[in-house]
């Protein structure tokens, strides 16, 4: 770390005390951005360091899958909480419409009105009244959910297929939402909601809900790109055939999930 300008003294609250220290601007190796050093004035130890960066906008995330492999996309930052961090929150895609300020607690109703893909998580929790849950945070770019990582990835990679492809604008293509709605996952969702090792397409709530990978032995993780891609195409029939998921409407629906 190196440190520079001018320092300052500053009263420090951390951990229940009041401390007595030397603010300053630092520079890690390696990185960009600004950092803040914090140094108790009274003996040589570092009492803080924190990035301030303030980015309020998009980022690129990372974090590695369910199967080990490194994956990229697109999340966001903000200090909306006072709190420096990044949200798996994609505000890239063409659907993206923002009719409010970010924030990590916007009510669903509100979310779904964003045109954003937003992955959360339901801590296990089987209760669909809480849905779609928290949404998924890391101190820094890296993401370290896998199953978190997976399912945002790709249901981003979905919603650009439909795009690319049909020209649609999300599931609904404006019909529920002005431009599109947005995208919402909620992993860690209980089996009691969704089953075990499996993935739904929550008509009711207008959401994809996953449940904990747990054993799934010979079975895809449930936030695999051809799960994801099946239960997100379900939504996509809701909102333009309007297949209802039993006898004979319930077979075809299953099946052009599964041709998708």
């Amino acid at each position: 770390m190196v440190t520079s300008g001018s320092a300052r003294l500053v009263v420090l609250p951390l951990h229940g005390a009041f401390h007595l220290a030397w603010q300053m601007e630092a520079r890690l190796p390696g990185q960009a951005t600004p950092a803040a050093a914090l140094v108790d004035a009274m003996k040589p130890r570092l009492l803080l360091l924190y990035d301030t960066a303030q980015r309020d906008g998009p980022v690129t995330g990372t974090g590695a899958g369910e199967n080990g492999q490194q994956r990229s996309f697109p999340a966001f930052n903000s200090t909306a909480t006072g709190v420096n961090a990044d949200y798996l929150w994609d505000t890239t895609r063409a659907m993206y419409h923002p009719t409010t300020a970010f924030s990590p607690s916007m009510p669903p109703a509100t979310v779904l009105g964003q045109g954003v893909v937003a992955t959360y998580s339901m801590g296990g929790s089987s209760d669909t009244s809480l849905l779609p849950g928290t949404l998924v945070s890391s101190s820094s770019t890296s993401f370290s959910d896998p199953e978190a990582v997976d399912a945002h990835a790709n249901e981003g990679i979905v919603v650009d297929f439909y795009h690319s492809r049909f020209g649609r604008l999300s599931l609904d293509d404006g019909r529920l939402v002005p431009g599109g709605m947005s995208v919402v996952g909620s992993v860690h969702t209980g089996s009691a909601a969704v089953g075990e090792c499996n993935a739904a397409w929550l008509p009711g709530f207008a959401q994809i809900a996953f449940s904990d990978s747990g054993p799934c032995n010979s079975k895809a993780p449930p936030g695999a790109l051809d799960i994801v891609g099946h239960e997100l195409t379900h939504g996509v029939i809701e909102f333009s055939a309007g297949l209802l998921p039993f006898d004979q409407s319930g077979a075809l629906n299953e099946a052009y999930a599964d041709y998708m």
